[in-house]
């Protein structure tokens, strides 16, 4: 419901002005990614629930996975994009390639997600053939004397799945993660420039510098702990613990519940 109010909140500024602000297609898209990504894990559970033995085939299984593990990783590369554009924007470095990303990077929007779909649907691909198998199990029929049946069961590689979701999530966090250093140093610098001049300490300019590095250091905290908890449910070593098993997944989900919701008080437009 949170992430469907900034779409309706984006939705209703596009109506009025007929153009979106760059920063307004990477939340919107941000969004709608969450808003998906949180129903697809509800549906899933509702089936695990309800509906178990439609699990037993890998291929609706995989397809299922497959689709998760691409909006977990649109998710983490819209999460980086908004951070990029944060970095470009408010940063002000005199390099020529920051420069460069400054003067482009709102007609580039569209570009850097249209690019982090593809990636992401590139790093999801491998969860459909890549995972999941069938083995044959034997097992003993009570009714006849010496016989057995042989059942196959749906069965996960656990090592090989951990290490497609690093190969997946690892760039785009370790790109978040270096524009936030970035961001950081820049205030830092900016700071002590202004010190040094006599400067009036609370700028403008420098209130922006301490509202995005309070904000994307909060984003930080959040995206770790999304992170942290997604690699401990697919590395499997909590796979035989029930209570675990239920409660590890439906941790990951509050992040970025929190974040959309800090978005919407953070900005005055989707505030009101």
């Amino acid at each position: 419901m949170v992430n469907m109010a900034i779409l309706a909140a984006i939705y209703l500024k596009w109506k009025t002005q007929r153009s979106l602000q760059a920063i307004y297609k990477i939340l919107a898209s941000l969004a709608l990614s969450r808003f998906l990504c949180l129903l697809s894990v509800l549906f899933y559970y509702i089936i695990v629930v309800f509906y178990p033995s439609i699990l037993l085939g890998t291929d609706f299984g995989a397809a299922m996975v497959v689709e998760i593990m691409f909006l977990h990783f649109t998710n983490f590369w819209f999460a980086t994009v908004l951070c990029v554009f944060y970095c470009a924007k408010i940063t002000s470095y005199s390099n020529i390639c920051c420069i460069f990303l400054k003067m482009k990077i709102s007609r580039s929007v569209s570009w850097f997600l249209l690019a982090s779909l593809l990636i992401s649907l590139t790093s999801a691909l491998p969860f459909g053939f890549g995972v999941f198998s069938l083995e044959s199990k034997n097992f003993l029929n009570g009714t006849m004397e010496n016989a057995t049946i042989n059942n196959f069961v749906p069965v996960t590689n656990f090592q090989r799945q951990l290490l497609i979701f690093l190969i997946g999530s690892c760039p785009p966090f370790l790109i978040f993660c270096v524009t936030i250093c970035l961001l950081l140093h820049s205030l830092w610098m900016h700071t002590r420039r202004m010190r040094s001049s006599g400067s009036n300490f609370r700028c403008p300019n420098l209130e922006t510098h301490f509202s995005a590095v309070k904000s994307m250091s909060l984003f930080l905290v959040l995206h770790i702990i999304y992170f942290v908890f997604l690699n401990v449910f697919l590395s499997g070593r909590l796979f035989y613990h029930t209570v675990s098993e239920w409660v590890i997944p439906i941790l990951s989900c509050p992040p970025l519940f929190l974040h959309s919701l800090y978005i919407i008080f953070s900005n005055s437009d989707l505030k009101k």
